[in-house]
């Protein structure tokens, strides 16, 4: 690839300054820092944009320019374009199809973006992240999935989904304080928000909830609370309905303000990696039909007591309680016959309580806790 660059002597409205261009070689253009940069593509000829670092105020873009008579279209912003700069208006046009990865991310003077004319059907992920004064945002109809963290940490307080949206990652809205409601446009007919919460249109998926809800009142039918779902929020406590069957990584990450998580005759079987890791949980008894959990799940600082006894819970992942310093004795399924050399790196635990058959090739139990068997230790019931 041969690369050829000429001076942008202006964001805003000035005119492209042309240099000279190898004869026959055929270009698109990429805008890289503080340049133009050209690069051989195949036909059709199609250019790519980003702007300079020390780009500020409102920024709109040229839609075609010309080099020694061939015009060319600027088509594609790429990743991390502006992140990082005082921009404070973007103005997308409709030659725009593509805008890369944490494109606009970290732009704290940024208040206000128009996407309206752009023929986009993907946000990539983290666009706008912890953009936070971002108070107006301007959507095209053509959008089809947000992706993870695409409008985190941002000051929006409220979100039109529209017909063509049928994919949002649980992360895409984390953090967004000021969000507290959703529209979403009677012609979409893959989600649902009722109480602060989007659910897949079937309700079988919860995908996200409202940061600022302390206590989510769940639907009784979701079987699956998304990854990301609660992350970074002030929820306070949960009632998992009895019919969730899943709860995926990172649903509660970070949740500083969570005190409580309770199961009544729970389906729950699974609970996936980063569950609950760092969130403010200090007891929790896990339900009777649980049998998988992820790495760093009960990586709770907090955490105080945990009952995972009558669980059946085989296998304890490496990391799993890393981090936990104010427990100091558990007690562990009589069934579990696999225990990774790390489950327990990092934590306070001293005294396990365990009954089972123990190999001390599989059961990896440091030699620093101490493993006892006490069927008189006595089990709390399900909350």
């Amino acid at each position: 690839m041969i690369l050829l660059t000429f001076l942008f002597t202006h964001a805003l409205s000035a005119k492209v300054q042309y240099f000279e261009v190898a004869p026959d070689v055929k270009v698109d253009c990429d805008i890289d820092t503080n340049f133009y940069r050209l690069s051989i593509r195949s036909p059709p000829k199609v250019g790519t944009s980003y702007q300079p670092r020390n780009v500020t105020g409102v920024v709109s873009f040229f839609e075609t320019f010309t080099i020694k008579k061939t015009e060319y279209t600027v088509s594609r912003i790429l990743d991390y374009a502006f992140a990082n700069t005082s921009v404070t208006e973007i103005i997308i046009p409709k030659t725009i199809f593509y805008i890369g990865a944490s494109a606009f991310a970290y732009c704290p003077k940024l208040t206000r973006v128009d996407l309206s004319k752009s023929p986009l059907y993907h946000l990539a992920p983290g666009i706008f992240n912890n953009s936070w004064n971002l108070e107006e945002l301007i959507m095209p109809s053509t959008i089809v999935s947000i992706n993870s963290y695409t409008f985190a940490s941002i000051a929006i307080s409220s979100f039109t989904i529209t017909k063509n949206i049928r994919s949002i990652e649980g992360s895409s809205f984390s953090n967004c304080t000021n969000l507290k409601n959703f529209e979403i446009l009677s012609t979409n007919r893959f989600f649902i928000f009722e109480n602060g919460v989007i659910y897949s249109y079937f309700r079988k998926k919860l995908i996200y909830s409202v940061c600022t809800i302390e206590k989510p009142v769940l639907h009784p039918d979701v079987q699956i609370i998304g990854s990301y779902s609660f992350a970074h929020s002030n929820v306070y406590v949960v009632q998992v309905p009895s019919s969730v069957e899943s709860i995926e990584n990172y649903a509660f990450y970070e949740c500083h303000n969570l005190r409580a998580v309770k199961f009544f005759h729970s389906a729950l079987k699974t609970l996936g990696e980063y569950v609950f890791m760092n969130s403010g949980l200090r007891y929790i008894t896990l339900p009777r039909m649980l049998n998988q959990v992820g790495h760093h799940c009960f990586s709770i600082p907090t955490l105080k007591d945990i009952d995972i006894s009558m669980t059946n819970v085989t296998k304890f992942p490496r990391h799993l309680f890393t981090g936990v310093t104010k427990m100091e004795i558990l007690a562990i399924p009589d069934e579990t016959f696999i225990v990774d050399p790390q489950t327990f790196s990092g934590s306070s635990i001293k005294k396990i309580f365990y009954c089972g058959v123990f190999d001390a090739k599989s059961l990896q139990i440091p030699d620093t806790i101490e493993v006892v068997c006490d069927k008189k230790l006595p089990i709390g019931d399900e909350i």
